[in-house]
């Protein structure tokens, strides 16, 4: 009725006013949702739904006809895509980190690295870290009087459990390498606390070790076998990180002057007559509360100088009175 009266009749505004509104609204939203946390963007997102409801309000007051519906729409269509690119973009990254590492650390690493947003720079980085070997005692001995299916139970079964509890505090199973394991702390999750969590992990290996020889012998009854018994090297210092290997095949390994420590150090248990042998450097890393037996001084075969070196016969509990 006032139309008619006042002879003023609203008019649409024209093409290239609502291309270009359309557009940069939607521009706009679009980089917003791609960047921001889904929660922020869908804030943002209904703020400029609101921003254009109000420009559609004055611009009706001055008889331009601006509709907003489309607007509206593909607002909450770009959302929904931003998001779906997003989940899905996570859950591809997810299943990458999973198989590249689900093999070496435990589920829960791989969720800690989504979480902190740490992605290892698989060119190479130096990082500090705390490598440990482990090794089986008088294992050609051993090999030599079962047949092969006996020796690859043994080296399964017991690689299972003594492989957890590098897994249980947070180390990454690096390599096997026959009846040894390599195990990595401090990457690719960035522990802080490293030395005492590869520390932990020896001790609980030790103590499966010792568990182990009541299953070696109600396993092979009447077989002259030597005591199954383990011999660990543990050492921290910086390491190269990164995958090496041919185009073929690439591996998440450690290497360098730290590497080729710990595995000197598990070589020389056997000779020390030491289970667990670490450096002064590991020793200091993790701090009061560990255990120590007898001590000295060595050369290490491939190093120029001694490295000092104690007998680690036990840890304090962790806060929370778990082991």
């Amino acid at each position: 009725i006032e139309t008619l009266l006042s002879g003023r009749f609203p008019q649409p505004v024209p093409n290239w006013i609502r291309i270009i509104f359309v557009l940069g609204v939607l521009s706009i939203g679009a980089l917003v949702f791609f960047r921001l946390h889904p929660l922020r963007g869908l804030g943002v997102g209904l703020l400029l739904g609101l921003f254009c409801a109000i420009v559609t309000y004055l611009l009706f007051y001055i008889d331009w006809v601006l509709p907003v519906a489309s607007v509206h729409l593909g607002l909450v269509l770009s959302y929904l895509g931003a998001l779906g690119l997003r989940l899905t973009g996570e859950e591809r990254e997810r299943a990458r980190l999973r198989q590249m590492f689900g093999r070496y650390v435990s589920d829960e690493v791989v969720e800690k690295l989504l979480a902190i947003g740490h992605r290892p720079d698989l060119g190479g980085e130096a990082i500090q870290v705390t490598i440990l070997f482990s090794d089986i005692r008088n294992f050609t001995t051993i090999s030599e009087r079962l047949n092969p299916h006996q020796v690859v139970e043994i080296l399964n079964t017991y690689l299972s459990r003594a492989c957890q509890h590098i897994l249980d505090q947070g180390g990454t199973v690096d390599k096997f390498i026959g009846d040894a394991v390599m195990a990595v702390f401090g990457s690719p999750v960035p522990y802080k606390d490293h030395a005492q969590r590869a520390l932990r992990a020896a001790l609980g290996m030790a103590e499966t070790a010792r568990e182990f020889r009541a299953w070696m012998c109600e396993h092979f009854v009447g077989v002259n076998l030597p005591e199954f018994a383990i011999g660990i090297g543990v050492h921290t210092g910086e390491a190269v990180i990164g995958s090496i290997g041919s185009p073929r095949r690439m591996e998440f390994t450690a290497i360098g002057d730290t590497v080729n420590t710990a595995s000197r150090l598990e070589s020389l248990t056997k000779e020390l007559g030491w289970t667990i042998v670490a450096s002064s450097a590991t020793i200091d890393a993790a701090g009061p509360g560990v255990s120590i037996g007898k001590g000295g001084k060595i050369t290490v075969k491939g190093r120029e100088g001694y490295v000092e070196v104690f007998e680690v016969m036990g840890l304090e509990p962790e806060k929370g009175g778990e082991p």
